[in-house]
């Protein structure tokens, strides 16, 4: 998603900057996907609590309905929070995005403001859109098994992500020293 350079967020920026882009369309949403995945990962990089706390101001979804939350008092929601009926979110930053408040809604604005996008206000391409919307901040692992094997020293991890989780986060939350480039395990992490 971030390109082979590493810039296609960059190129994402510098399209929604000038409000056009010099490239076909279908890369120019690509380049702008890449830049909301940049300012999403930013958000959660920056947040002075973990994924798995609420900070007054966030904005939760209630996984049953679909709907969205601001949190005033975490205390109040902390149950919730504990049985997985609702998730902090993040911003996939856009025209109709809903904002949190207070000093969470500053954490995301200085997150765009890393990518040059002081202005929360997005001026997309002519024939381009833009909406937005919140990501959960975290996911739940369903279906979680593993086999080790003892002769080949193999440890094989097999489970279920929503839809739009990457197992290669998982793994790295798993194992945060790292596996072995070009190991099976390296390998399974990607498929």
């Amino acid at each position: 998603r971030f390109g082979r350079r590493g810039d296609n967020a960059e190129q994402g920026a510098e399209i929604l900057r000038r409000g056009r882009m010099r490239m076909p369309r279908k890369r120019a949403e690509l380049m702008i996907s890449a830049l909301q995945a940049a300012v999403f990962n930013e958000v959660v990089d920056r947040r002075p609590v973990g994924c798995h706390e609420l900070m007054p101001g966030d904005l939760v979804l209630k996984h049953a309905t679909g709907e969205l939350e601001h949190v005033d008092d975490p205390a109040r929601f902390a149950a919730d929070l504990e049985s997985f009926a609702i998730s902090p979110t993040g911003p996939i930053f856009g025209t109709k995005m809903t904002w949190p408040r207070g000093t969470v809604r500053d954490l995301e604005r200085e997150a765009l403001a890393a990518f040059l996008l002081d202005d929360p206000r997005i001026r997309a391409p002519r024939n381009m859109r833009v909406y937005g919307s919140r990501r959960c901040l975290r996911a739940k692992v369903t279906e979680p098994q593993h086999d080790w094997d003892e002769a080949s020293e193999t440890l094989a991890l097999r489970f279920q992500l929503p839809a739009g989780s990457y197992a290669t986060v998982l793994i790295a939350e798993l194992f945060p020293e790292g596996v072995e480039e070009g190991s099976d395990a390296e390998a399974i992490a990607r498929a």
